[in-house]
């Protein structure tokens, strides 16, 4: 199975919510891909407006090198990270911006690993 670059993403418009609900569950407004997911000043490639929306992304992360990850995530409103399925990140609900980080370091070995990232953005700030 051939990896690629980049993450798929789905975008949901009107939520005005900021503690994130089940995303995957819901029918997205469009679909597009990204290399990376780094927002700033509330661009973000394919976002069509700048508050009350929600992103989720979805994609594999090779690791070649066996050994301890530390996963972080910076958001202003809610973030979730679920790596081969587990939740290892939460930044969920209303905040400004702020950093969270996974609780332990996580073991990874030499594999392809499911990753999915979600966020919202309700008004002032990104």
């Amino acid at each position: 199975d051939d990896l690629e670059d980049g993450l798929a993403c789905e975008y949901f418009y009107g939520q005005s919510q900021c503690h994130i609900t089940d995303l995957a569950a819901r029918i997205p407004v469009h679909k597009g891909s990204v290399p990376e997911i780094f927002m700033e000043n509330g661009r973000f490639p394919g976002l069509r407006q700048h508050d009350d929306f929600c992103i989720r992304c979805t994609g594999r992360l090779l690791t070649k090198t066996p050994g301890d990850y530390k996963f972080f995530l910076s958001s202003d409103d809610g973030s979730l990270l679920y790596l081969n399925g587990e939740k290892i990140v939460d930044n969920n609900g209303c905040h400004g911006a702020e950093t969270e980080k996974s609780s332990q370091d996580k073991f990874l070995g030499r594999n392809v690993h499911s990753l999915v990232v979600e966020m919202c953005e309700v008004g002032d700030g990104e």
